[in-house]
């Protein structure tokens, strides 16, 4: 869990500069916070949805070949 939420820590921060860099650059005031909160909160929470939907492996059966002859 400690990894997840340095993880989300990291992606918020990071969406957050990358948007005032781009906002810098044309000259347009970015919400860079809350794209960065929301960015972390899909990188927190990603992994608990994707064990929610996974899908369970089918059991395979061998496959009888009649034999030849």
């Amino acid at each position: 869990m400690k990894k997840r939420a340095l993880a989300a820590l990291l992606w918020t921060y990071a969406t957050w500069y990358a948007c005032n860099v781009l906002g810098s650059f044309a000259n347009v005031a970015l919400p860079g916070a809350l794209i960065g909160l929301a960015v972390g909160a899909i990188a927190i929470t990603l992994p608990i949805i994707r064990s929610q939907h996974e899908v369970p492996a089918a059991v395979s059966t061998p496959a009888r070949v009649p034999a030849e002859g």
